[in-house]
């Protein structure tokens, strides 16, 4: 009886569970961004512009006015998709030192980058702060 019971519940529980994924988008891997958002193309990493305090690559130089006449569209796209669009910065949120491109956290769609492993744990204890802190300093440094 008690096998019994048990089988019930497997397959019940693996109904349940094939259940709940009928019909349910996909869950994407967060990826970084490796294509332009305009054309499709390879990224070249010396051609970008920050918007909103990611960074966004693209193929060439024409394509960044394209970009410019929707951003929040073409992020949103690329966001939609699972890309993690890099963070506009150039210090570390928690010490304020040059960041390590090769340190960094993703939190909130944004890549997050870090100065060394010790403020990993820092920043996860209260990313909130870190991510208004790294926003105000982009918005300082645009004058705004």
């Amino acid at each position: 009886m008690r096998i019994f019971s048990v089988v019930c519940m497997m397959a019940g529980l693996s109904a349940m569970i094939l259940g709940q994924n009928k019909g349910a988008a996909p869950m994407q891997a967060k990826v970084p961004q490796t294509l332009c958002p305009i054309t499709n193309e390879k990224i070249d990493l010396k051609v970008y512009t920050d918007y909103g305090g990611k960074r966004v690559y693209f193929c060439c130089k024409n394509c960044i006015e394209k970009f410019r006449r929707d951003p929040a569209k073409a992020i949103e796209g690329m966001e939609s998709k699972g890309i993690i669009l890099d963070a506009a910065q150039v210090s570390c949120p928690v010490m304020n030192e040059k960041v390590d491109r090769a340190i960094y956290v993703d939190y909130g769609g944004r890549r997050i980058y870090l100065c060394c492993k010790a403020c990993i744990g820092k920043f996860n204890q209260d990313p909130q702060k870190y991510c208004k802190k790294m926003d105000q300093d982009a918005a300082a440094s645009k004058g705004m």
